[in-house]
Formats: structure tokens, C-alpha cells, sequence
């Protein structure tokens, strides 16, 4: 039996979907922004700014593979919509990457002021997230 890339994807998006459901918070799912430069980015999820506790919009990102170019699509997301005083999240499949390659993403991502979210210590990790 045989899964392709797509819908292994799929099925963490879903996973991702369904655990940010579970804790019963207002997001919105694949949503197009329109950046600086005038790109459409996809963000998975939208978390909407919470103005009685000062808390802002939040994106958060879904990388079901761990590698460079995942952590760069995010940062230019980071990047391109930094006029919306956007906080920027990803939760990165743990289970899938190796352990040099998460971990390098991880370590990116501190320096670019992105938060990461280990799928395997989600609930951990997540505060930030659902403040």
C-alpha cells in the first residue's frame, strides 16, 4: 500500500486541523494574504487578534516535511506580511524528519522570531499559540 507525498500531507494537515479543533479556538483555515510585495501567500491556519489582551494575528504553518525549503517558505511569509503585525508559527512533523534536519529548523527558526511547534510535543509547545 502505497501513500503519496500529497496525501501524507493531507493527512497531518488534517491531524493539525483536527487537534486545533479539540481546543475549541477561532481560526481560519487556508487562507490567501497578499503581502509587501505584492505575492498571495496560502496560511494554514489564521488565528484573528485578540485586542482586549493585546495578543495579534496569528499564522501558523504546517510542515509535514522538514527540510530548508519549508522553513523558507515560512520565513518569507514572515517577511512579506510583517506589516500586519503578524506572530508567525510552524508545527513541524517531528515524526517524519530526521533529527539533524528538525532540529536545524527549530534553531532557524528562534533566530527569525518564528515559533516552532513539535507535533510530538504539541500540547507542551502550543501556549504561545492559543493565548
Amino acid at each position: 500500500y502505497y501513500t503519496s507525498r500529497k496525501n501524507v500531507a493531507d493527512i497531518f494537515y488534517e491531524d493539525v486541523s483536527s487537534w486545533l479543533y479539540t481546543h475549541d479556538v477561532a481560526v481560519s483555515e487556508r487562507v490567501r494574504l497578499t503581502g509587501k510585495s505584492g505575492y498571495s501567500h496560502h496560511i494554514d491556519f489564521l488565528f484573528p487578534e485578540i485586542k482586549k489582551r493585546k495578543v495579534p494575528e496569528r499564522a501558523l504553518q504546517v510542515v509535514n516535511n522538514p527540510q530548508k525549503d519549508s522553513f523558507a517558505r515560512v520565513l518569507m511569509i514572515k517577511n512579506d506580511l510583517q506589516m500586519r503585525n503578524l506572530d508567525v508559527f510552524m508545527i513541524i512533523n517531528d515524526q517524519r524528519g530526521r533529527g539533524n534536519m528538525v532540529s536545524d529548523l527549530v534553531n532557524a527558526s528562534h533566530e527569525y522570531d518564528i515559533e516552532p511547534i513539535l507535533w510530538s510535543k504539541r500540547d507542551e509547545m502550543s501556549h504561545a499559540l492559543f493565548a
